[in-house]
C-alpha cells in the first residue's frame, strides 16, 4: 500500500487479502487512470521498498479508533468497512 500512496496519493484502499506470495488490495482511485506506465512505476517503487526492506507491520486495534484512523487518513471506504466488522479487536496490515 505504500507504494500506491507514493504514486497516488488520494487512492483508497478498500479490502486487502493475504495471498499465497503477499497480498493484494481493491483499491479506488477518482480520476487517474492505472496505465501500462503507471504499473511499471508501481512496480519499481515496489522493488525499491524491498530493497529498502520496509517492514510490513501487523497492528491490533480496536474498531472504533480503526474508523477513527482511517477517517483521519482520508480512507472513508476503508472505515465504513471496518465499522461494519463484528469483532471489537482487529488485525490491520
Amino acid at each position: 500500500s505504500k507504494a500506491l500512496h507514493d504514486l497516488f496519493p488520494k487512492i483508497e484502499l478498500v479490502r486487502g487479502r493475504v495471498v499465497d506470495h503477499g497480498f493484494t488490495y481493491d483499491i479506488y482511485i477518482e480520476g487517474q487512470e492505472i496505465d501500462s506506465h503507471a504499473l511499471q512505476r508501481l512496480e519499481e517503487r515496489m522493488l525499491e521498498l524491498i530493497r529498502e526492506r520496509v517492514a510490513v507491520k501487523n497492528v491490533q486495534m480496536l474498531r472504533e479508533n480503526a474508523v477513527d484512523y482511517f477517517l483521519h487518513h482520508g480512507q472513508s471506504l476503508k472505515a465504513a468497512l471496518v465499522d461494519g466488522e463484528e469483532h471489537e479487536l482487529l488485525e490491520l496490515i
